[in-house]
């Protein structure tokens, strides 16, 4: 009876991951490692038994590359009806073996002793340890050979009230599991230079997909005007070249409750052919010197809060030097740069951070409200459903739309010998 009664649990768990999207998968999986994490167990073992994943389990391949270089990781490869275990020296040490299964190849590892911590997978646990597999028993007949920790991994719909045990079954010490409760909170978002424009845009478009917001800028009445006409909105008063900005910040995630994402759209470009030096000056002091200050606090942010979204609308000025606009070109090459610093920083240390870098071409906004036309102008409503899009699909880079994209891979390829003989038709404003 107990196994008629694990074969039912079984096909309903597989129902379950069956509506799961990829999506879904991949924020599970990503709390269920940052939660073995910051176990005691994971942070003092040396040598770790892992799994490389299926598609029906959680996703295992970017945290075993995240750590192999660090821990000695091991994975299962099964040989007639036993598991065996081989190091993993990366990926080109992997290929296909039983079940078509990728699997790692090389010497057997013998030594069992020695394996501090075993994450095991399966296709149903209960909270309090019990676990049941595909029905072929590889885990249950090699798990008695190892005293290390084991611990069970799984999506929330994995975990099941009951699970019959017989007396070979093996009982993991801990589950690892998302909360569901947790999962189904409301997202939240803080969109910087939300009063008009491209920030004013992308602030409607994450409530409209269910976000609840925090906005931030320079002009507390447009700031409550945005509050006043929609719900699950709150605001704060922020100049980003100012020292109490990010303080302010602070006060906004309070608010907020929390900040799950952090959305730079503050910034300002002028056309100085004269070479102003006040308006170089005030445009680096906002595209540098503030947006460095509130990026970093949202990184620190993340950091200590076990982890979150950066995404900064930077442009395709900071793909060349455009000599009718020097210092917007420049602040907006080292914003790119700046990301890309931040990610391989996250990625040395290790955290749970993701980058997007929107780069959009000319948008009908203030910062073009100089009367004259601009080709392939787009609209702004428009562009913020593209940045949400690319922010729920976590993409590094977005230029919007297609036409600049195809635009800025050929300007790349522009010797700089020609670039600077390029007529650029000037305007007052950029």
């Amino acid at each position: 009876m107990s196994n008629q009664q694990k074969i039912n649990i079984r096909r309903k768990v597989r129902a379950e991951l069956n509506l799961l999207t990829d999506e879904q998968k991949k924020s599970q999986s990503a709390d269920v490692f940052l939660q073995l994490e910051n176990y005691t167990e994971f942070r003092n073992a040396k040598t770790i038994l892992l799994f490389w994943s299926l598609p029906d389990e959680v996703c295992s391949h970017d945290f075993i590359e995240k750590w192999h270089t660090e821990k000695q990781i091991l994975l299962p490869v099964v040989v007639d009806n036993d598991l065996i275990l081989r190091k993993y020296n990366g990926i080109c040490s992997i290929a296909k073996g039983a079940f078509n299964i990728l699997e790692p190849i090389g010497d057997d590892f013998t030594d069992f002793e020695d394996i501090d911590l075993a994450i095991i997978p399966g296709v149903a646990f209960t909270a309090k340890g019990a676990r049941t597999g595909r029905g072929k028993g590889f885990y249950d007949r090699f798990l008695p050979k190892i005293s290390a920790t084991k611990i069970g991994i799984c999506f929330a719909e994995q975990i099941v009230d009951d699970i019959p045990c017989e007396v070979w079954d093996v009982k993991m010490d801990k589950v690892i599991f998302p909360n569901k409760n947790k999962r189904n909170k409301m997202k939240k978002a803080i969109v910087v230079g939300a009063t008009s424009g491209i920030g004013k845009e992308v602030a409607k478009e994450l409530l409209r997909k269910g976000w609840k917001i925090g906005i931030a800028g320079r002009r507390l009445q447009l700031l409550e005007e945005f509050q006043r006409e929609n719900s699950n909105v709150e605001i704060q008063q922020i100049d980003i070249t100012t020292d109490e900005a990010t303080a302010n910040l602070q006060q906004l995630i309070d608010k907020l409750g929390g900040m799950d994402l952090y959305f730079n759209a503050s910034g300002i470009g002028f056309q100085n052919v004269d070479l102003k030096i006040e308006t170089e000056v005030k445009t680096a002091q906002t595209n540098v010197v503030g947006f460095t200050k509130m990026v970093d606090f949202a990184f620190n942010y993340f950091k200590n809060n076990g982890g979150g979204h950066i995404a900064v609308i930077s442009s395709i000025a900071g793909t060349k030097g455009l000599g009718v606009a020097p210092a917007y070109s420049a602040t907006k090459r080292y914003q790119n740069i700046y990301i890309d610093s931040l990610e391989q920083l996250a990625y040395l240390q290790k955290l749970n951070i993701s980058f997007t870098d929107i780069r959009p071409g000319f948008v009908d906004t203030n910062l073009l409200n100089d009367g004259e036309k601009y080709p392939m102008l787009m609209q702004p409503t428009d562009v913020a459903k593209s940045i949400v899009r690319a922010i729920e699909k976590k993409k590094r880079r977005k230029v919007i739309d297609t036409r600049y994209a195809i635009m800025t891979f050929f300007w790349k390829l522009i010797p700089n010998w020609i670039w600077k003989r390029l007529p650029i038709v000037t305007h007052q404003k950029c």
